[in-house]
């Protein structure tokens, strides 16, 4: 999961093409993200207590600290979820969507807070 979280932030910045990504030893901000929980729960149950959809909720903590001016631009918990219904390839679905909602989230205060 936190490569999954890796790969799809970096591409959304550079999608965005707000900010530039580079190694840490020359940037001028740093974005430091932590899974700190993951939930999994009924979502839908049907007649006779059948699960019908699951929802799986990732939590994620962020801290984004501007290295030029040496100051935390904020420090926050982004958390998001993924509906599925089925067995692991579901959930593993239901993880990237989950994971794509955090990105957007965490790109758009980041681009914002810049």
């Amino acid at each position: 999961m936190r490569e999954l979280l890796t790969e799809k932030l970096t591409q959304k910045f550079i999608d965005d093409n707000n900010l530039q990504i580079s190694e840490k030893s020359s940037a001028d901000a740093v974005l430091e993200c932590v899974v700190v929980s993951l939930s999994d729960v009924p979502a839908i149950v049907s007649a006779g207590e059948n699960v019908a959809s699951r929802r799986l909720t990732i939590t994620v903590q962020v801290t984004f600290k501007d290295l030029i001016q040496r100051r935390t631009v904020f420090e926050k918990q982004f958390s998001n979820y993924g509906d599925y219904s089925g067995g692991i390839t579901d959930r593993n679905l239901g993880i990237e969507d989950a994971i794509n909602k955090i990105s957007d989230d965490i790109l758009l205060d980041t681009v914002s807070g810049w």
